[in-house]
């Protein structure tokens, strides 16, 4: 991302110290998320699911994020809430899932197939909220 011209922010686990990578990669111990969240256009999520990591992302970590940004959860599923999650999504707003697929059957669940396109199982849209895409993989 740096290579692109993008400013990468990064919070790790362990270490009290925020330090730059040679590419210039600022990361910043976890209690900085925080911090970090209304300054980003694109938040990357890769961890794992552990019980610390269960929930991680909820509403509140969601309304931190500036409006029209976007999500990528290339870790668990469980790290981000659902219901935070459908409500953090703009009307019309796309979720993309491959390793969380929404829940199966009629409402009363809140992600429902988008009539825009072909649906998937792992392709819906909500009607509340400030995110524009969402995409899990």
């Amino acid at each position: 991302m740096n290579a692109l011209g993008m400013r990468v922010i990064a919070t790790r686990g362990t270490g009290n110290e925020v330090v730059k990578t040679a590419e210039g990669t600022e990361v910043y111990p976890a209690h900085h998320m925080h911090k970090l969240l209304p300054l980003a256009k694109v938040l990357i999520v890769c961890l794992p699911a552990t019980n610390e990591t269960d929930g991680l992302i909820s509403s509140v970590e969601l309304d931190l994020l500036p409006k029209g940004a976007v999500l990528v959860n290339v870790g668990r599923g469980a790290v981000v809430k659902e219901e935070a999650l459908q409500r953090a999504l703009k009307p019309g707003g796309t979720l993309l899932s491959a390793g969380n697929p929404p829940p199966a059957g009629p409402p009363p669940h809140t992600l429902n197939p988008s009539q825009k396109n072909t649906p998937t199982p792992t392709q819906v849209c909500s009607k509340c909220g400030r995110l524009r895409i969402c995409v899990y993989v």
